[in-house]
């Protein structure tokens, strides 16, 4: 008994100690003046300078020259299907046939390959065309 007396009381001064220190905050009252509120924002405006910094200086590397060229597009197209000159000419043709702005399509719609799609001119390069479209949508 005498054990838990001694606790309760070491508990009830701690809880009167930290009451006290809690009171003087309390009393003060806290006011805030234009020092305060000037260092806030100059803070604030610091941090924001210095992430935009870092990230600048971060991508700089990864700044590409963003173009627009379907011809290039076709070009390397045509290379990473390994077609060769004629095979890429007679596409070349098939897209001026069909008004293609960017001949890139071809790459994409495999529907453009159908015969009805061809133009008398083309309809020689049937079986061509039929190859190539294979060769380009087979995977």
């Amino acid at each position: 008994m005498n054990l838990l007396l001694q606790a309760n009381t070491i508990l009830f001064a701690q809880q009167n100690r930290w009451s006290k220190a809690s009171e003087q905050f309390r009393q003060s009252k806290s006011t805030f003046d234009l020092g305060d509120i000037m260092l806030g924002l100059l803070i604030l405006v610091g941090t924001v300078a210095a992430t935009w910094a870092l990230r600048s200086l971060l991508n700089r590397g990864d700044r590409r020259k963003v173009f627009h060229s379907p011809s290039k597009l076709f070009a390397a197209l045509c290379a990473a299907h390994r077609l060769s000159r004629e095979e890429c000419r007679l596409l070349r043709r098939l897209a001026r046939w069909q008004q293609l702005t960017d001949a890139g399509r071809l790459f994409l719609e495999p529907e453009r390959f159908e015969p009805e799609q061809l133009g008398p001119e083309l309809r020689q390069n049937a079986q061509a065309l039929a190859t190539l479209r294979e060769k380009i949508f087979s995977g």
